[in-house]
């Protein structure tokens, strides 16, 4: 294991400039090792790096302090999401390094690579998913197996394809490893308002990697294509890719299915998140430009869930 100690002037990650920032680098092969290592010193950040394709490539390890950042930078955002279940970020808001935009850049390029969903091909919906678990307490996050790719929905929620487990293609770890998705995953759970109860266990993190598909006569369509409800504690969804489509606008409405927001996530890292128990939200369908032959709308969801029984009061 190699520790590798700098001082910088100043460090952009995911947004939160840190000004002559203390760094601990951290380059190990065991991920636990290189966290405990990096906890014990006294940086004002830590990255740990890995080889192969294990868990964490590129790991922010003082995660309260990363969260204090984000809440302070944010905090009108997240008593937003308390208030009124609901939250919209635009992109300008999250001012990304240029290592960052580079990664942005390899999500992008990585969503023509996703297998079609099988369970509704008239839906011309393309997708694929990946797991985390989240130990806030302890600063560790990272993908589960590879092979863990199945996702059920109970009825109640999609009354199109609950109750069914549906198995989709997995993404790949070099993707499931990007920093800036890790650093999304991250900023997400801090805008999150989950109370001390729920933070005493493991987070389960769901991400999932949606393009739907315009063509002629043959929109893309959501599932389910109503107002609904996932059934995970909190949702945010990031718009990746926008290309020669009209629709696709987010609706979120309260629990009485009164429309309180209709918006178009038009700029890639737009964002919308939503608290399942005070609100419904909906995708509506994307249509192919007039004069285009083809088009697509490209998101990642996100959603955090409590791995232990738990009734949030709404």
């Amino acid at each position: 294991m190699l520790q590798r100690r700098q001082s910088l002037a100043r460090i952009c990650v995911a947004g939160t400039v840190f000004e002559r920032a203390s760094v601990l680098i951290v380059r190990t092969n065991d991920v636990e090792m290189g966290a405990l290592a990096a906890k014990s010193g006294d940086a004002d950040l830590v990255i740990v790096q890995t080889d192969g394709s294990l868990p964490a490539l590129d790991h922010i390890v003082d995660y309260n302090g990363y969260f204090r950042s984000v809440r302070q930078r944010f905090g009108g955002i997240r008593r937003r999401m308390f208030r009124d279940g609901f939250c919209h970020l635009p992109s300008p808001d999250l001012n990304l390094s240029r290592g960052e935009l580079s990664n942005l850049q390899a999500i992008q390029r990585h969503f023509d690579s996703l297998a079609q969903d099988v369970y509704n091909r008239d839906a011309n919906r393309f997708r694929q998913i990946r797991r985390y678990t989240l130990l806030p307490y302890v600063d560790f996050l990272a993908p589960r197996l590879i092979a863990a790719s199945a996702y059920l929905q109970a009825l109640n929620f999609n009354p199109e394809a609950g109750g069914q487990v549906r198995n989709f293609e997995a993404i790949p770890d070099k993707i499931a490893n990007n920093p800036l998705l890790h650093a999304l995953i991250l900023r997400d759970f801090a805008l999150s308002t989950f109370n001390k109860e729920e933070l005493a266990g493991p987070i389960d993190v769901g991400v999932h990697f949606i393009r739907m598909r315009a063509e002629k006569e043959k929109p893309g369509i959501s599932v389910p294509d109503c107002l609904h409800k996932d059934g995970e504690p909190f949702t945010f969804i990031h718009l990746v890719n926008r290309v020669n489509v009209t629709g696709g606008e987010n609706v979120v409405a309260d629990n009485n299915k009164r429309i309180i927001l209709e918006t178009t996530l038009e700029e890639p890292l737009d964002t919308i998140g939503v608290v399942d128990s005070k609100v419904y939200h909906q995708a509506k369908r994307v249509l192919v430009k007039t004069g285009e032959t083809s088009g697509y709308r490209d998101v990642i969801l996100i959603d955090f869930t409590p791995m232990v029984a738990l009734t949030r009061a709404s």
